[in-house]
């Protein structure tokens, strides 16, 4: 609608234009209201589990060189569980240390905190 149109007739005067307005608030709101639900329930989704996977062990073998440092395996969130990706043999970052993953319990549930250089 152009300027100076108005949803009823202009003998209805300043409220039809009010009306407007209020059409067009109430219609902006209701979206950053659905924006903001859809926000809130991907939060609430996933990456939560009752219980806490059991603890893998396999065999890291030999590192490829010296410069290699052992990355332990992740656990990652796919098709609404965690599954276990193993560790490896990664190249050293000057002045940075690896730090594992760990396990999180809160009132949702266990939450894997992945691995990450520091």
């Amino acid at each position: 609608m152009g300027h100076g149109t108005f949803l009823v007739p202009p003998e209805s005067g300043v409220s039809g234009n009010l009306r407007h307005v209020k059409l067009k608030i109430m219609k902006k709101s209701l979206f950053i209201i659905a924006i903001a639900a859809l926000m809130g329930t991907m939060g609430c989704e996933g990456e939560y589990v009752d219980e806490q996977p059991a603890d893998v062990t396999y065999e890291q073998g030999v590192a490829p060189g010296p410069d290699y440092v052992w990355i332990d395996g992740d656990w990652v969130w796919s098709g609404g569980r965690y599954t276990y990706q193993k560790g490896h043999w990664d190249h050293g970052r000057a002045g940075h240390t690896y730090a594992k993953g760990s396990w999180t319990h809160t009132a949702h549930g266990y939450h894997w905190n992945k691995g990450h250089w520091n």
